[in-house]
């Protein structure tokens, strides 16, 4: 990613999750593959269905196998327990048809969220 150009995450389109967002009690978003996202990069958080948006600043962006993702994170990231987790991340793979696989990859992406 390179400098001058404004990234976006897609959140879905629940209002509970956009509040919690917001407020900046949630920092962390999962996602399903490999995807390049740099500390210190500003991006915008944000729903097309329902016009909201935030911006934030990429704190840190790590790869992991799907079976390496501690407790921790998967909770940061929203999820009650292992198994949703994993269902979570199966059904984006396949919607993306990138396939199932039991080394799948994920990318866990913290922020900060800019004040102004």
């Amino acid at each position: 990613m390179g400098s001058g150009v404004l990234y976006a995450i897609l959140i879905p389109p629940d209002t509970t999750l956009q509040e919690v967002i917001a407020k900046g009690e949630r920092t962390c978003v999962i996602l399903a593959g490999q995807h390049e996202y740099l500390p210190n990069t500003h991006v915008v958080l944000c729903c097309p269905k329902n016009r909201w948006m935030v911006l934030a600043r990429i704190t840190t962006s790590v790869h992991q196998f799907i079976h390496n993702v501690e407790e921790e994170e998967w909770r940061a990231g929203g999820f009650e327990n292992r198994r949703a987790f994993e269902d979570a991340i199966y059904k984006e793979l396949l919607g993306n048809r990138l396939g199932i696989y039991q080394n799948a990859l994920v990318t866990i992406i913290h922020w900060e969220l800019e004040k102004g």
